[in-house]
């Protein structure tokens, strides 16, 4: 009996500091797709993408090539030549794999180089305002992970003006 009240207690106790916790919310998608730094960052990788794009279409257009040219002349060709061909087709079509797998991995990279800035910009925001609003916790509503929240609660038109938007 003692160790149930005991345990009632403690729980009692931890609900009490967790209901007093000043919490907030911010929509993060709002405010990154209203920062010109996501614009930039997203117009700067759309290039990348259709440079990569239409370097990718020309190799593919050459190998296309490459292989219709060769079969006009392997029918009337000896085996050797057909076995050589095949090989050195194989190889041709596995470079363009492997390149298409770097193009993927490059804007990978680029994608995660541009945002990482824009990200700490607008997490250093969040924690100014959550710090000035005496919050402890901010959860994410474009997350969908705030089902209800009061509209004080909301602190995204307060980070859109810290950072300037």
């Amino acid at each position: 009996m003692r160790n149930s009240l005991f345990v009632a207690v403690i729980i009692a106790c931890l609900a009490q500091g967790i209901y007093a916790q000043n919490y907030g919310c911010v929509n993060r998608v709002e405010v990154l797709s209203a920062m010109p730094e996501t614009m930039q960052a997203n117009i700067a990788i759309a290039k990348l993408h259709q440079a990569y794009q239409e370097k990718s279409k020309a190799m593919i257009l050459a190998l296309q090539t490459e292989y219709a040219e060769a079969q006009k002349t392997l029918f009337c060709g000896s085996k050797e030549n057909l076995e050589k061909f095949s090989t050195k087709f194989l190889v041709k079509q596995e470079e363009t794999s492997l390149f298409l797998e770097e193009i993927k991995l490059d804007l990978e990279d680029r994608k995660s180089d541009l945002f990482k800035p824009i990200h700490e910009k607008l997490n250093a925001a969040i924690s100014e305002v959550a710090e000035e609003n005496g919050m402890d916790v901010i959860f994410d509503q474009g997350a969908e992970l705030v089902l209800y929240a009061e509209q004080g609660a909301d602190i995204t038109s307060k980070v859109k003006i810290k950072l300037g938007l």
